[in-house]
């Protein structure tokens, strides 16, 4: 066997993980996703009323929202496309996007998380003072 072939040899398992790692991220990132596109919509057709009586409310954030959910979707279907070409190159090129804006979405949540009796408390808080002032 030539060096050609060996290193071909040693690549292909490598390349084979990489594509069943890749699939696992990028459905996770799919679901994420729609996920996200789903709030966008949801809070823009039924919660909006709702969040119309705080003062912090942003008309924006649902359509900010729907299109990060789209992006996302945009991007999940390049790399379907991608892990289906199966070019090393952009398989690892996609790789690293895919785990940068994978941490971006794990930080994010973490955020959330942390911050959740803060994010809850202000617009129920906002709720009873409106309430109770316009009795």
């Amino acid at each position: 066997m030539d060096s050609r072939s060996k290193s071909i040899l040693r690549t292909t398992p490598m390349i084979r993980c990489l594509k069943v790692l890749l699939a696992i991220f990028n459905f996770i990132f799919l679901v994420t996703g729609i996920a996200i596109l789903v709030l966008g919509v949801w809070t823009k057709v039924e919660l909006y009323k709702y969040l119309e009586l705080t003062t912090d409310y942003n008309p924006q954030i649902p359509i900010v929202l729907i299109a990060t959910g789209c992006g996302i979707l945009v991007f999940g279907a390049l790399g379907c496309a991608c892990l289906f070409k199966g070019t090393p190159c952009f398989l690892y090129v996609y790789a690293i996007f895919l785990f940068i804006i994978f941490i971006v979405e794990l930080s994010a949540g973490i955020a959330g998380l942390v911050m959740k009796n803060k994010v809850f408390k202000i617009p129920t808080s906002k709720v009873n003072h409106c309430i109770f002032f316009k009795n």
